[in-house]
C-alpha cells in the first residue's frame, strides 16, 4: 500500500491511498481511504483521474442524488409508518453508478 496521507476520523486516523488494491482485512485492523480528489477538488498527488467526458460525470452525479433524495424520502416513509421497512444505503451512492459503468449500462 502506498500512503498519500492522513485522513482523521471519529474513530482515529486513517491511511489516504491513491492506488485501488484488495486488501487483507486480517492483516490490518485499518483498511486505507481510497482518495482520488483532495476535499478542495483537486487530484491527489499520484491519482490516476479517469478519462470522463464533462457531461457523463454530470450525469452519473445527478444518478447518486437522485439516489440520496429516494433514500431519505423512503427512509421519512418508513418512520411515518407508510412503509413497515425499509434499510437506508448512505454513503453507497456511488456503487450503482460503478455498477452500471462496470456492464457499459446506460445512464438516465
Amino acid at each position: 500500500m502506498t500512503s498519500t496521507g492522513v485522513l482523521m476520523t471519529p474513530s482515529g486516523p486513517l491511511d489516504v491511498t491513491t492506488a485501488l488494491n484488495i486488501v487483507d482485512s486480517k492483516a490490518s485492523p485499518k483498511w486505507p481511504v481510497f482518495q482520488l480528489l483532495q476535499p478542495n477538488g483537486q487530484p491527489s498527488e499520484g491519482a490516476e483521474l479517469p478519462d470522463l467526458n464533462p457531461s457523463f460525470a454530470v450525469s452519473m452525479y445527478a444518478s447518486m442524488v437522485r439516489v440520496q433524495v429516494l433514500d431519505d424520502i423512503m427512509y421519512h416513509a418508513q418512520r411515518q409508518g407508510r412503509i413497515s421497512f425499509y434499510m437506508q444505503a448512505t454513503g453507497e451512492e456511488a456503487t450503482h453508478i460503478g455498477i452500471q459503468l462496470r456492464q457499459r449500462d446506460f445512464l438516465p
